[in-house]
């Protein structure tokens, strides 16, 4: 992609990574494409944003390190819930039973028990995609992370942000899966990653108490 002098000063692209991306890893492909896109497109207003950083602080660090250990299995089944409306009790009496049996009760937070924590945890996952995607509104574009325990996180976050600005356009490597479908068996393969800015901020829940 080569320099064009008639781009458009008032563009902007945002571009994301969600959890479960380990929370002291940068994301190089943030800073490779933020930085590809300014040396390139210099007129383009490109904002990176880290937000598995805050939702790692609202969790706190071992829950959150063991759901990024379990990216691929729980991390992106939470999501699911948010993606799917109908699976969310689902969803939180699959996972509330596999924190039972695995997880020490001290890392969920003032839960009395892991059913109410993960709902908690459900609420607090669907707030922060509400409040990103309020932030994200204005953007003319999307840009969004998408390794294989990033999917349904990114799916719930592109359909927000459309849902708050119809002329947002998103690009990713998300599958496009209707609410209405059931979702397929995941595959075996990673999602490429396409995008992001290291940006953490403490924003509080009503629904998680650590």
């Amino acid at each position: 992609m080569t320099a064009h002098r008639n781009d458009s000063p008032s563009y902007a692209i945002a571009l994301v990574a969600l959890p479960w991306a380990v929370k002291d890893h940068p994301s190089a492909a943030l800073a490779a494409l933020g930085a590809y896109v300014q040396r390139e497109r210099p007129s383009v207003n490109v904002t990176l944003y880290s937000e598995f950083v805050n939702v790692a602080g609202a969790l706190g660090d071992q829950l959150y390190d063991t759901l990024a250990d379990r990216c691929h299995q729980e991390g992106e089944l939470i999501y699911m819930a948010l993606v799917y409306p109908s699976k969310r009790p689902t969803v939180v009496a699959t996972v509330a039973k596999w924190a039972e049996e695995r997880l020490d009760s001290a890392i969920r937070g003032q839960a009395d028990d892991w059913g109410t924590a993960i709902e908690a945890l459900v609420c607090l996952l669907e707030e922060r995609i509400g409040a990103l995607a309020r932030e994200l509104k204005e953007y003319d574009a999307l840009g969004l992370t998408t390794t294989f325990g990033q999917t349904f996180s990114s799916i719930a976050l592109a359909r927000e942000v459309k849902n708050s600005n119809r002329r947002s356009r998103s690009f990713s490597a998300v599958p496009r899966y209707p609410p209405s479908q059931d979702p397929p068996s995941l595959p075996n393969t990673p999602r490429s990653i396409t995008s992001f800015k290291e940006r953490a901020s403490s924003r509080s829940s009503s629904c998680w108490t650590p």
